[in-house]
């Protein structure tokens, strides 16, 4: 029996400090909080691992002071220290693991120390939120009952709905001689079912395979860095990356840079189709970057600080899509004591060390920067041998993350699927989908299948002439009753275009389903995309041709897309003949100019090798991004950057830097300028750099594009964050909500909440009570910003064109901010882009309810108090 128990707990703020660090400059960030917990709970190593659940933290430990019986895990919110909920009584000889997804969790508790009869074990369960534990399944080892498995529950993760163990000393026949597996299971019931086990495809002795493991979509990947290469020595490394629905070996990645004991594969993170894996040894010490899908090498992270016992990349994690977090828990100084830990922060796409973090109470073999978790915008750090006076050993810190407004790849369906699941079986002549219209411009760039075998997906453009119907896109899916999908070359989708995805078996299989009430029946809009109804072609055997009748109260087939929103306007509308192969030494582009209000997402082009793409204001020369570019074969490629706003009737230039080789061009029919969308290109430009690598283009052509470079758009608009005027002020204790009342003039959705403060806020957005005064509460978040924006994303909330809403952040006292309006400055009301704001307004931070409809409120026009602010995306249509 586990016990559930609530202990005190101890808790440190600290001043937050902002992020923003100017190029070449690794500025070091403080902590916010510190977590510890007092002597008396026994707990040993404390931050040993971490892991999210749902809005919380489970925080691992080892066996503690009051006996080997004392290993425990806690869940932790990470916004007030507190401790919601104690699991002990582990019997772990080793440090527990643990892993997560949304409220279910797993927990390793190896047993590394003990008799090889005494093997490790997992628990599988789920958070409640109220306190206690639904009843625990246990996990053991399926392997023969001879063999040691006490390193059984080493390494955790899941894998959609099954949940994937490691245990490196698996066959274990001596101290140095072993092999390792990974063990793949399926909950079923109160027990666990094996599914598969995995082991090294080219197991040798003395390897640990299933020392480090990490999950990416339906693929496993393992690390196995005591593996030995004949031509270099012992514990070089190898990594595997495993198809998890049927154990295929896909790929194997092998140490870039190859030494004895350089233990390739000690630590792994997936995110996006790429892989973080770090080499930890004073040989290597390095951390490298690679494609999952290519198995490319995209960058190394070398150690900063290297010494001959770092532990660099003892844990890497990344931070929304720019930023690379690698710990060293074993740094040779740290403020003048001797093997304390750090946490370095890396630019993904360039390799700039941007950010270094520290423990606030600094000492020798604190280990800080064992283990790493990345917790919407805040950075979770563990320093499992921290001590201090009252405290067990052990602390966790908690880092205000950098801003990065994040807009992912969409999945409508496998993401927001309701109803009551259920499956049938269909013939071969039975095909299945949905019918959907997006509401923004973007990109499909996979499909995907809930069934169990192996089908034909297709996308197709649909019209109500039926017949005149189009296949954009196919792939073959083999799944395995879990979501699996297959990339396909991009397909540009435009906004209020209808086009249906459906399934298409070759024989008799097994489907998924969910029916519905009849209160909760499509059409229903999740993110950017509507999906209209279910569909089924009613046993025509037509498969060149979309299913045409429609089921608003089932989904039959459970198919779906990924949805990446945005307009390409060059890549997606370019003409002429390309020529390709020039070794030109200029900058090349285009100028172009927004039509609406927006932010550019990613920069991009296509030429050969990797380049530099850049973003300036071409009115004022100002350079406002830039990104390093890998296009091979004059492919189009893109890299992600911080979101950019830019504004309505502003020009712009983006240019590649081609260096001397790559360079291409198109001349055009009909000439420059031309809009698409919500981009007007309004003439090619170019400039040669000679030897400075700096130079602009500003010249105007209208009959070529040099240098083929294109941007991201997504139509998005913040209303008060880009268009704020008046005089600031900050860092007041107002006791107060505080935002502003706004009319859409056009439907639309609200995907992200935020303001500009100091410290962590509450921001709420309101309906109107039918007058334009705030009524029911519509959504919540925290928002966390050190007098910069900040956002958080919400689950989109839809808004109707002329209705009244507000949107507030709780001041609550500390940190607020405003902007006053002088004579000649005007006042509220203004509209920018497609929001009226009508005025500022504010109510006691007394009142915490959700309807607020009844409580006192004042309004202002000549300022805006508390800054809070919204992301808006208007309807395509």
């Amino acid at each position: 029996m586990h016990k559930i128990t609530l202990p005190l707990i101890s808790i440190l703020f600290v001043s937050l400090m902002p992020w923003f660090s100017p190029a070449g400059y690794a500025e070091e960030l403080k902590p916010i909080m510190r977590i510890g917990i007092p002597q008396g709970e026994g707990t040993f190593f404390l931050g040993s691992h971490l892991a999210l659940l749902d809005n919380d933290i489970l925080v691992a430990t080892a066996s503690g002071y009051l006996g080997e019986d004392n290993a425990a895990v806690y869940l932790i919110d990470f916004n007030t220290g507190s401790v919601l909920s104690l699991i002990k009584g582990l019997s772990s000889s080793w440090q527990t693991n643990v892993a997560t997804k949304g409220n279910k969790f797993i927990i390793g508790v190896p047993q590394l120390d003990s008799e090889p009869s005494d093997n490790g074990y997992v628990i599988f369960d789920e958070w409640t939120g109220t306190g206690t534990l639904n009843e625990p399944i246990t996990f053991r080892s399926n392997l023969d009952s001879s063999i040691d498995n006490n390193g059984f529950g080493y390494s955790v993760a899941f894998l959609g709905n099954q949940i994937v163990v490691g245990d490196p000393y698996a066959y274990r026949r001596s101290a140095f001689s072993l092999e390792g597996a990974v063990q793949i299971f399926e909950v079923a019931g109160i027990t666990g079912k094996l599914v598969r086990t995995l082991k090294s495809p080219t197991a040798r002795d003395g390897d640990c395979f299933g020392y480090a493991l990490a999950t990416s979509e339906n693929d496993v990947l393992i690390g196995n860095p005591c593996a030995a290469d004949s031509d270099v020595g012992r514990a070089v490394g190898e990594v595997y990356l495993f198809d998890g629905s049927n154990g295929t070996l896909k790929r194997t990645f092998k140490n870039p840079l190859p030494a004895e004991w350089g233990r390739f594969g000690s630590a792994l993170a997936t995110k996006n189709g790429k892989a973080l894996i770090s080499a930890v040894s004073s040989s290597s010490d390095m951390v490298h970057l690679f494609d999952l899908n290519t198995g490319r090498l995209l960058r190394t992270f070398p150690n900063p600080q290297a010494h001959p016992y770092s532990n660099y990349g003892s844990s890497v994690a990344f931070y929304g899509t720019c930023l690379v977090l690698i710990g060293d828990s074993f740094t040779s100084y740290i403020d003048g004591k001797k093997y304390g830990g750090i946490v370095y922060g890396f630019n993904t796409e360039t390799g700039e060390l941007l950010h270094t973090y520290k423990s606030s109470n600094t000492q020798n073999y604190d280990s800080f920067g064992a283990s790493i978790v990345v917790a919407k915008d805040k950075i979770i750090i563990g320093s499992p041998q921290e001590q201090v006076a009252a405290d067990a050993i052990g602390a966790v810190y908690v880092f205000q993350g950098p801003f990065e407004m994040e807009f992912p790849p969409q999945t409508p369906w496998s993401t927001n699927a309701f109803g009551q699941p259920g499956t049938f079986e269909t013939s071969g002549t039975n095909f299945y989908g949905y019918h959907f219209v997006p509401k923004v411009p973007g990109k499909i760039t996979r499909l995907g299948g809930l069934f169990n075998g192996t089908a034909t997906v297709k996308l197709f453009r649909y019209t109500q002439a039926w017949l005149e119907s189009s296949l954009l896109a196919s792939t073959r899916i083999t799944a395995s009753n879990a979501w699996s999908y297959n990339d396909i070359a991009p397909v540009d989708v435009q906004a209020g275009t209808s086009y249906i995805v459906a399934v298409y078996p070759d024989n008799p299989l097994e489907l998924s389903m969910h029916s519905f009430n009849d209160k909760d029946i499509f059409p229903k809009t999740f993110g950017n995309i509507t999906i209209v109804s279910g569909t089924y072609n009613g046993g025509w055997n037509t498969p060149n041709l979309p299913p045409f009748f429609t089921t608003p109260g089932r989904m039959y087939g459970e198919v779906d897309i990924t949805f990446v929103p945005g307009q390409t306007p060059w890549e997606t509308n370019n003409n002429g003949i390309l020529r390709t192969g020039y070794a030109w030494n200029y900058a090349m582009g285009y100028h172009f100019t927004p039509q609406v209000d927006g932010l550019i997402s990613h920069l991009g082009g296509r030429f050969n090798g990797t380049k530099k793409v850049k973003l300036f204001n071409k009115g004022t020369g100002a350079l406002l991004a830039s990104a390093d570019v890998t296009s091979m074969n004059y492919n189009w490629a893109r890299t992600v950057i911080r979101p950019l706003p830019v504004k309505k009737g502003v020009q712009y230039t983006v240019a590649v830097y081609l260096a001397g080789s790559g360079g291409a061009y198109q001349s055009l029919n009909p000439p420059l300028p031309q809009t698409y969308e919500d981009i007007r290109i309004d003439g090619a430009t170019h400039a040669y750099t000679g030897n400075d690598p700096n130079a602009r283009p500003t010249i105007n052509l209208t009959n070529y594009i040099y240098g083929q470079v294109d941007v991201t758009f997504q139509s998005v608009q913040i209303p008060w964050k880009t268009n704020a005027f008046g005089e600031l002020g900050t860092h007041h204790g107002y006791p107060y909500w505080m935002g502003y009342r706004f009319t859409p003039k056009k439907n639309g959705v609200v995907t992200h909440l935020g303001g500009f403060f100091c410290g962590n806020k509450k921001a709420r957005i309101f309906n109107d009570r039918g007058d334009g005064w705030p009524g029911e509460m519509l959504a919540e978040t925290l928002v966390s910003a050190c007098n910069d924006w900040g956002y958080t994303q919400i689950t989109p909330v839809a808004l109707q064109a002329g209705r009244t809403y507000t949107v507030v952040v709780n001041i609550n006292g500390s940190g607020g901010s405003e902007r006053f309006f002088w004579y000649g400055q005007g006042t509220l009301p203004r509209t920018f882009g497609d929001i009226e704001i009508k005025d500022s307004i504010e109510w006691s931070s007394q009142y915490d309810g959700t309807d607020v409809s009844t409580i006192p409120m004042r309004t202002d026009i000549w300022a805006m108090f508390g800054q809070a602010d919204i992301v808006f995306v208007p309807d395509g249509n």
